[in-house]
């Protein structure tokens, strides 16, 4: 009877651990890299057509702060990117923001060199992916 016990508190423990750390896994927020103004040595949006927009960087930060509703795109699903946002950074680093679907895709390399991709919404930022312009009248 005992070792009925002893085995059933063990299968339990074991059982809550794994839950625990599932749980922890799968509920890590996400977050994109964190820029500042002094960070950024440059931000500009491309089409496929070639046509090429400098933007003003704070401006462009008020709203690269507001996206939201960040998820995982580990597989890389989406459609093939027409226009995208390119962040330069001042240290060589560059994070790209890719048009796709109803949301954008958000793609750089962090400092341990794991690639991330990251699916996000911000109306201003799909604005700009979509129309080449924040706000539409």
């Amino acid at each position: 009877m005992k070792k009925k016990h002893i085995f059933f508190i063990t299968i339990t423990v074991f059982a809550m651990v794994a839950i625990i750390v599932t749980i922890f896994l799968f509920n890590r927020k996400l977050e994109l890299p964190k820029l500042e103004t002094d960070d950024i040595l440059s931000v500009h949006y491309h089409t496929s057509s070639d046509d090429f927009q400098q933007l003003d960087i704070e401006e462009f930060l008020v709203y690269y702060n507001q996206i939201y509703d960040i998820r995982n795109n580990k597989e890389g699903a989406g459609t093939t990117a027409h226009r995208r946002i390119i962040i330069e950074l001042k240290d060589g680093q560059k994070i790209g923001i890719c048009n796709s679907g109803d949301q954008f895709e958000v793609n750089f390399t962090k400092s341990n060199g794991e690639r991330c991709q990251y699916w996000g919404k911000q109306q201003e930022i799909a604005n700009m992916l979509y129309h080449g312009v924040y706000e539409i009248n």
